[in-house]
């Protein structure tokens, strides 16, 4: 099974030309987007599956998706039903890749197909949904636990790595999307998982070689065995110390390059308390349109414009490559926090210290945009 093929041909040409008609896009900028956005996705999801709690964290996700998903999701996109499921699928997508890789992965899928931001992470919303749909549908059929779904997973990074083209790579250098099908990656936790058997997961032990026929009572000389226990010893011995030199050598350029793509300040997670933010000013806005004089629309605007200001803090303490990929992450949702705050200054009757706060807020999104 090559689950990329599987997942694309459920996203097929039918349901690819409603994101391009629901989000403004051709058809065949739609096409190509999807076709690498289902691999990358994928590869993000390996990468923190395989890490401790990473198997119970995407059966979660998956488990938290409503019946009938992929059916649901056809019905949706270009309906009433399209916000909460993008919204949904935002959501679901920052929690199995990480938040602060979503903004990467939409600058990448806006560079390679030439659409604009803010369609590539509203399709990315929508692929995701589909994409789990798919593997809750796999897991299932196929009777996997948690590991066992990770351990699938993990043996198809030869397909997902030939989904990517290499242009479209290259425009996610500084991400850590695809470190997990990237050659020469560390063995991941579900790859030493598969080497035993899991509770609901196939396991085949490897089969014992059967002596060529008519050699049954062949027997090596003892001296060659000597020899080929002193190898062993020798390489025992010698080769794990090797192994370490090699490995003492090449641990600080693997964490300084984690480091440089981390969008971590002490234990704060600035690019998951950046999109936190903006769903609570959303939030905010929509209760201002609602009770556009009320006080309680000013006291939540003004609590959510004082998360800026830690925002702001935080921001300056980022590196240029981190600080970059958080403004690509609020530029992607700068059209969807634009039509809110222009609803809300078109409702009647409202408070003028209401305005004016709206309008600063709306400027401080559009200057984090920019960084």
């Amino acid at each position: 099974m090559n689950i990329v093929s599987v997942i694309l041909q459920y996203l097929g040409p039918s349901l690819v030309n409603k994101f391009a008609t629901a989000l403004g896009m051709e058809s065949s900028a739609a096409s190509k987007a999807v076709s690498v956005a289902v691999p990358a996705i994928l590869s993000g999801i390996i990468g923190r599956a395989t890490a401790a709690g990473g198997a119970k964290n995407l059966q979660d996700v998956i488990g938290r998706q409503e019946p009938g998903i992929l059916d649901r999701l056809t019905e949706s996109v270009g309906s009433s039903k399209q916000g909460a499921m993008a919204e949904a699928g935002r959501t679901a997508l920052g929690t199995l890749v990480g938040v602060d890789q979503i903004g990467s992965l939409a600058g990448a899928l806006s560079k390679f197909t030439g659409g604009s931001l803010g369609s590539a992470n509203s399709l990315l919303s929508l692929v995701t949904p589909g994409i789990l749909g798919v593997l809750g549908r796999e897991q299932k059929s196929q009777g996997l636990d948690a590991a066992g779904l990770v351990n699938m997973l993990a043996g198809q990074k030869h397909n997902i790595a030939s989904a990517l083209p290499a242009e479209f790579k290259s425009h996610l250098e500084g991400s850590t999307l695809l470190d997990a099908i990237s050659v020469g990656s560390t063995a991941s936790a579900a790859d030493t998982a598969a080497r035993s058997p899991s509770v609901g997961t196939t396991y085949t032990p490897p089969a014992t070689a059967r002596p060529a026929a008519g050699r049954a009572d062949f027997s090596w000389p003892s001296w060659l065995l000597a020899i080929a226990a002193a190898g062993t010893m020798w390489f025992s011995v010698f080769g794990n110390r090797l192994a370490q030199l090699v490995d003492m050598n090449s641990v600080q350029p693997t964490n300084t390059a984690s480091q440089a793509k981390s969008l971590t300040i002490g234990t704060v997670d600035v690019g998951r308390e950046t999109m936190d933010t903006l769903d609570a000013i959303k939030a905010a806005l929509t209760a201002a349109k609602v009770d556009p004089a009320g006080r309680a629309s000013l006291m939540r605007l003004q609590d959510a414009a004082a998360r800026l200001d830690k925002i702001d803090g935080l921001a300056s303490q980022l590196r240029p490559d981190a600080r970059r990929r958080l403004g690509e992450m609020v530029g992607g949702r700068s059209g969807e926090m634009r039509t809110v705050s222009d609803a809300a200054l078109q409702a009647s009757g409202l408070s003028a210290p209401l305005k004016v706060l709206i309008e600063q807020v709306s400027t401080r999104i559009a200057v984090l945009a920019r960084l």
